[in-house]
């Protein structure tokens, strides 16, 4: 139930992204709501999975501190008047982890599929892309922030 629960809200989340971008709806409460909402979800699934000992803590906290330190070279760029777009293997991160939290939650196999086997390697393919895409952002935020005159 927990599963599926999840998935339900990761799916409503998308699709009202979705939604908001193709009417052109989208507002500027719900571009600062809309990822701190995101990462909310993703926390609580993480941190549910690591209190059932279903995933190794050092995994959950790397994926949750970056996030967070994303977040925050975000809020950095915006106070320096500029932005730093979300990049496709963010986007990819994002969708392994829902991936992987979702199957970690199943824990078991089910109709021949061993969903822990599926979704442990999905958070291995996240780990990497949350990882790569940090690093992105990081380069992205230096380039921009040394091309800011005020900071000469």
């Amino acid at each position: 139930i927990c599963a599926f629960t999840f998935l339900f809200f990761a799916l409503t989340d998308l699709w009202d992204g979705y939604i908001a971008r193709k009417l052109g709806a989208t507002t500027s409460i719900g571009a600062l709501l809309d990822p701190l909402a995101d990462k909310m979800l993703m926390v609580t699934g993480l941190v549910l999975l690591v209190s059932v000992g279903s995933l190794y803590a050092w995994i959950a906290v790397l994926l949750i501190c970056r996030d967070i330190g994303v977040s925050g070279l975000r809020l950095l760029a915006q106070k320096q008047g500029f932005a730093i777009d979300v990049n496709t293997y963010g986007k990819l991160k994002t969708g392994f982890t829902v991936a992987a939290i979702f199957c970690l939650m199943i824990n078991t196999q089910l109709f021949g599929i061993s969903f822990r086997v599926i979704g442990m390697l999905f958070v291995w393919v996240s780990l990497f892309l949350a990882l790569y895409s940090g690093y992105l952002h990081t380069r992205l935020f230096g380039e921009q922030f040394n091309k800011t005159p005020t900071n000469h």
